[in-house]
């Protein structure tokens, strides 16, 4: 059943499942300044804002950071997964790295793509090689996307008709719709 959301939780995105799954990070606010970051546990539905964490773009979830954009910089937060508790000041990652979406592959390799954008699309497994292999998710306006830790689910932000944050599972190829906006769908 899909979370009601807290009625200043609008214009939600940018979903990322914590490292070990039991949760998904998630940013809220107007798209027009610094929107906040929220912990939201997939067991209990407690929602806890992680109050260092601003930002417009999105953000990668470690076992004790969150990396994310501020303007044109890349910061690192650390917070302690257990009770979202800040475990420090945001310090500086990389400076003057421009307004990308970006994130961190398993080996700790950052990549970001300058292109942020609303078309169409769907997710694909890519092989080594390079071999597409379709996964199932239909084609729709999603603005962000990441793989759970163990490689079973993808947690993507939705736009168009809903806004809304959805779970999709690869082995029974299901799509859960996780909230429900207030602003959007009353």
């Amino acid at each position: 059943m899909p979370r009601r959301l807290p009625e200043d939780d609008t214009n939600i995105g940018s979903p990322v499942f914590t490292p070990d799954g039991r949760a998904v990070v998630y940013l809220a606010g107007p798209f027009t300044r610094q929107r906040s970051a929220r912990l939201l546990r997939l067991d209990a539905g407690a929602i806890v804002q992680l109050p260092e964490v601003q930002t417009l773009q999105g953000m990668v979830v470690l076992a004790n950071a969150v990396l994310f954009s501020k303007g044109i910089d890349l910061l690192a937060a650390p917070f302690s997964l257990d009770n979202a508790d800040p475990l420090g000041d945001p310090v500086m990652v990389i400076a003057s790295m421009g307004e990308s979406a970006f994130t961190l592959t398993p080996g700790g390799v950052l990549v970001y793509d300058p292109r942020l954008g609303g078309d169409e699309r769907t997710f694909v497994w890519v092989d080594p090689s390079g071999k597409e292999e379709a996964t199932g998710i239909r084609p729709r306006e999603y603005t962000y996307g990441r793989i759970s830790p163990d490689g079973s689910r993808a947690v993507f932000d939705r736009r168009g008709w809903d806004n809304d944050l959805w779970v999709w599972s690869f082995g029974p190829r299901t799509e859960i719709r996780l909230t429900s906006p207030p602003t959007v769908d009353s």
